[in-house]
């Protein structure tokens, strides 16, 4: 599967990876009006969709791509720095563990 890009350009941002955490990574965004740089923590998504006779078709090569705006807050979260990114990161990686841990608690009741 094809991996999302560590620079590309999009509706009017520039993003580069600056952090690769595995399933989650923190790109930079800025925009060349000269506006200062955010940070984004992101959990890619995978897509077969491609873009072929200007519209959206599936079927194509799954491929990695920037969490849709209707995932922002679940798999995307926006910072002012990278040290924030990676705070919460922690947070969710803590978040997820503790979640799993109930789950199997609540799994081993039922025995």
């Amino acid at each position: 599967m094809k991996r999302l890009e560590e620079e590309f350009k999009k509706v009017g941002f520039n993003f580069k990876l600056e952090r690769d955490l595995g399933e989650w990574r923190i790109y930079t965004r800025w925009s060349d009006g000269g506006l200062a740089p955010h940070f984004e923590l992101i959990k890619p998504t995978v897509s077969d969709a491609q873009f072929i006779d200007g519209k959206f078709q599936k079927g194509g090569e799954p491929h990695e791509v920037y969490p849709p705006d209707s995932q922002w807050g679940v798999k995307g979260f926006t910072t002012m720095t990278v040290y924030q990114a990676l705070a919460m990161h922690g947070d969710i990686l803590e978040e997820e563990r503790l979640r799993e841990e109930r789950k199997n608690q609540a799994s081993q009741l039922e025995w």
